[in-house]
């Protein structure tokens, strides 16, 4: 059912599939959010269902993940002070005017 270089997005893929299809193991891996150790229950279960799935990959996806959105949410808000300080040093220049009268793409041309 698995192959030795499956990795966790195949698995967890896997395992969806097999809980749409039997319903008493969708309700089995649902369980595993009130187990003791809700992550060790369900990598065990994963692996009883042929998707080998270790916490540590686990949790490195979770890292993976928070890190891209962090990325995402910072670039954004650095552009956005960029953009900012921009209009805002383009304002208060003396000569503003004078560049916007002259600016190839400027809307009054």
């Amino acid at each position: 059912m698995c192959s030795v270089s499956m990795n966790l997005e195949e698995a967890l893929q896997g395992l969806k599939r097999l809980a749409a299809k039997d319903k008493n193991i969708r309700n089995a891996l649902l369980a595993t959010r009130t187990a003791e150790k809700p992550a060790a229950e369900f990598c065990k279960l994963s692996a009883r269902y042929g998707f080998p799935v270790y916490e540590m990959d686990l949790v490195m996806a979770g890292e993976e993940y928070y890190a891209a959105m962090r990325r995402s949410t910072e670039a954004a808000r650095i552009l956005r002070f960029l953009r900012e300080r921009m209009i805002t040093m383009s304002s208060s220049s003396p000569n503003w005017k004078h560049l916007r009268e002259f600016h190839p793409v400027h809307p009054s041309r």
